[in-house]
């Protein structure tokens, strides 16, 4: 039987911890657990869309249970975060995700899966240095990160594979963009494929005006690339506008 605790109490607490078997390894205080084939393992890709918690030595309530390797994992609250700052210095305020360092997390520059906010600065000499600072937990998708689709095109349209994730609005965004600039990629190769052709059996039907054909070419290769870049440009003010 657990302790009963009165409502006024539990409405003061930050933080629940239950205590979940952890696989594949050491899950020191602070490393961000995701969960993988029903199991709990340590995070290790970047934005994992699988987040579910950070382990907690030390939580205002906890649910304890005998299992071999389990420890105690919060989903919410105020909770120290094992970082680093290989992806930017992190200051207060900045969305915190996960990385490819099991179990620890680092700062957010692009739209997707976070565990929530920095409630503290963490900016040491060496980027690859680890330490903890406290985050306030709330995982969920986002797309607050301002400076998302302006950095980086093409790992934008990527986030497009985990739109899904992230709101309709968002969702349609990346998707659309993604299918212009496949569309604009598809037009210019088959427009080209089309010219190519034509020119060689016009070379070889008048070898005379090979120069003159070769010249064609070279502008419709001119035009390809024209089209692939409004392609990328509509693309690009679909994210940023």
């Amino acid at each position: 039987m657990f302790p009963t605790i009165p409502v006024a109490a539990a409405q003061e607490l930050t933080e629940v911890a239950i205590s979940l078997p952890i696989t594949g390894g050491d899950a020191a205080s602070g490393s961000l657990i995701c969960t993988n084939d029903q199991s709990y393992v340590l995070c290790d890709q970047e934005y994992s869309n699988s987040i579910y918690g950070v382990v907690n030595s030390t939580p205002s309530l906890s649910i304890v249970n005998d299992d071999a390797g389990s420890k105690l994992v919060v989903k919410s609250g105020i909770v120290e975060v094992r970082v680093t700052a290989k992806n930017g210095n992190i200051l207060t305020g900045d969305l915190i995700t996960s990385s490819t360092t099991a179990g620890v997390g680092q700062k957010a520059t692009h739209n997707g899966y976070v565990l929530g906010a920095a409630l503290a600065d963490f900016s040491p000499d060496d980027p690859n240095a680890e330490g903890q600072i406290g985050v306030s937990l709330n995982i969920r998708a986002t797309n607050e990160v301002t400076d998302d689709a302006g950095t980086d095109l093409l790992s934008t349209l990527k986030q497009g594979l985990t739109s899904a994730f992230l709101t309709p609005l968002a969702a349609l965004r990346y998707i659309s963009a993604a299918l212009i600039v496949l569309v604009a990629f598809a037009l210019s190769f088959i427009y080209f494929a089309r010219i190519a052709k034509a020119g060689v059996e016009a070379i070889g039907r008048n070898p005379l005006s090979s120069r003159t054909i070769q010249a064609g070419v070279v502008l419709h290769i001119l035009l390809s690339i024209v089209i692939i870049a409004a392609g990328l440009g509509i693309a690009y003010l679909i994210l940023t506008l």
